[in-house]
């Protein structure tokens, strides 16, 4: 029930971020309100608008290691997406300053690999083949029942946006394949449109490995159901940009949609790549 309602305020809020950022300032310190608003509701669409900051004013006010491991590695996400090195920077090293223990929630550990691998890979230009091997060991032993959304493979989720962003797209693949198959019950444990996102990151490594057959089975999964209402836009630009490469498609007119999407977003790490794509 709390999940629901705090649904529908975060909906509404979203429609003005001064009300939104009063409303997180205001219950900021509140356990409750920093899991519902904050934890439970990342959103990514409005990541560079107004959440990052609704992100800092939770770091002044939750102070263990699994809220800091979280807060910045999200803080990096948006720095990386909006291009800024300097941030991209100064968040990695609070995400590295962290050590990880079995008591952190998979949902959070992928995150900080998320940003070890995005940072390490794309602006320090280092060999990750070994934090790979270190993913892929760690998977095995990620539990799968216990606290919220346990039984959805959140770390996979996490992890494998950061791998195709990385060019990884074999080790993304052999993750997702195993959270479709080793989570039976993580449908019911997460909100919709969660697994559509992942059947696009399947969709786009299977693009990737020239797997053209298992690319559109998944192509066509990730458009049933509408990605989650905070992340439909962060998602939809991804889509968008697989279907540049798809055959029997209006491109101009994705390159047009792309450019809106992109613009709402403020997230130019996609200009950048759709600036590289020719017609």
């Amino acid at each position: 029930v709390l999940m629901s309602i705090s649904k529908i305020i975060v909906s509404k809020l979203r429609e003005s971020t001064e009300d939104y950022l009063d409303l997180v300032n205001e219950y900021s310190d509140n356990p409750v309100a920093q899991n519902y608003f904050i934890e439970q509701s990342i959103d990514y669409d409005n990541l560079a608008i107004h959440y990052h900051k609704a992100l800092k004013t939770y770091l002044q006010n939750k102070h263990d290691k699994e809220a800091k491991i979280f807060g910045n590695s999200v803080l990096y996400l948006n720095a990386f997406l909006t291009q800024n090195k300097k941030q991209c920077n100064h968040y990695y090293r609070k995400v590295i300053s962290l050590t990880l223990d079995d008591n952190i929630h998979p949902f959070v550990i992928g995150r900080y690999f998320s940003t070890v691998i995005l940072h390490e890979k794309i602006y320090i230009k280092k060999d990750i083949s070994h934090i790979l091997k270190e993913i892929l060991t760690i998977e095995k032993t990620i539990k799968k029942e216990g606290r919220d959304y346990m039984k959805f493979p959140g770390f996979h989720f996490t992890i494998c946006d950061s791998l195709i962003k990385c060019g990884e797209y074999d080790v993304a693949k052999t993750l997702l394949n195993s959270a479709f198959t080793n989570y039976p019950e993580g449908q019911k444990d997460v909100d919709d449109g969660y697994y559509e996102a992942m059947y696009l990151f399947m969709a786009i490594c299977c693009h990737n490995l020239n797997d053209y057959k298992t690319r559109d089975r998944y192509y066509n999964l990730c458009q049933k159901i509408p990605y989650n209402f905070l992340s439909q836009k962060y998602y939809s630009i991804q889509q968008k940009l697989l279907e540049l490469n798809l055959p029997d498609k209006k491109k101009k007119q994705i390159k047009k949609d792309l450019e809106v999407l992109i613009h709402h977003t403020k997230f130019s790490y996609f200009q950048t790549k759709l600036n590289k794509w020719t017609l």
